[in-house]
């Protein structure tokens, strides 16, 4: 080989392994994910289809580099992140605790669990303005991270929908005896998404304390509706790839959306405890959209 086609060929080499050195193209919108998930992918093929800007993903850090925004998926993903990009971060299916934990380094968020005030709403719908419901937390503390009304010292909230009652489990000397102190005057159990207060540890223990009573649990997520849970609103994939879109929309044209709850769910029932408890359930379609549109 001559000296000019030796010369030629480090050059073509050096491009190769530059080129295989370099972060993947990026498009307007990144989304992220801290390991491969199909269904993380799933999230950004329904994403694509309904936005009208450039969307990809990846699971690489570098390859966010030309990225205008970043759309992270779970906490674990915007943990990955931490000091690392810095473009707007917009996070998607995170709770509101995670958010608050991570909010420095994020513009914005959209959370993957249903309002309380939406889960209370389902159980009036369901049982009648006039009926008690029970809210079980941890400690009284955490009141304030899920509603704005006041929490009275007996427990009692002053809330517009009904009579409303409140137990810390820190209160009491075990889960049991503060489920019981609740349940005696609650018609139900409206569940807080608190995946260590309602953990697999205890879920069954809650639900079977709950059902001795004749108390039906609501919530405190879909996945709890296999488990025994009556009812719970939900919203799935469509649901979010659909509010992520427009939170996008808004955010490329300069108008971030605040963090928030999604405005788009169905509602889910567990027919066969609804049986058991001889209920008669309205259509579930048609008692989201009631929800979703609370005016008279």
């Amino acid at each position: 080989m001559d000296a000019m086609h030796k010369s030629w060929w480090s050059v073509l080499m050096a491009l190769i392994l530059l080129a295989l050195t370099m972060p993947a193209w990026a498009a307007e919108v990144m989304v992220f994910s801290h390991r491969p998930m199909r269904s993380v992918e799933s999230f950004t093929q329904q994403l694509q289809q309904l936005s009208k800007h450039d969307i990809a993903q990846t699971t690489q850090v570098d390859a966010l580099a030309g990225a205008k925004l970043v759309v992270a998926v779970g906490a674990p993903s915007v943990a990955a992140l931490a000091g690392k990009v810095s473009q707007p971060v917009l996070a998607v299916y995170i709770t509101r605790q995670h958010y608050l934990q991570y909010q420095a380094q994020l513009r914005s968020a959209l959370f993957i669990e249903p309002p309380l005030a939406r889960q209370l709403a389902l159980a009036r719908a369901l049982l009648g303005p006039e009926q008690q419901l029970g809210v079980l937390l941890e400690a009284r503390e955490q009141w304030s991270e899920f509603s704005a009304q006041p929490l009275r010292a007996d427990g009692t909230v002053d809330s517009l929908l009904g009579p409303l009652r409140v137990v810390a489990v820190s209160d009491y000397d075990s889960l049991n005896h503060a489920l019981v102190a609740l349940l005696k005057d609650s018609h139900a159990l409206v569940g807080v998404y608190d995946p260590e207060l309602y953990s697999a540890a205890n879920i069954k223990n809650i639900l079977i304390t709950a059902y001795r009573q004749n108390v039906p649990l609501f919530g405190p997520s879909n996945a709890y509706i296999k488990a025994g849970a009556l009812a719970t609103t939900h919203s799935d994939m469509a649901q979010m790839a659909q509010r992520t879109a427009e939170m996008l929309d808004l955010a490329i044209a300069g108008n971030w959306p605040a963090a928030g709850y999604n405005p788009y769910f169905h509602v889910r029932y567990n027919e066969q405890v609804a049986r058991s408890l001889n209920m008669v359930l309205p259509d579930a379609q048609a008692l989201a959209a009631e929800l979703a549109d609370p005016s008279p």
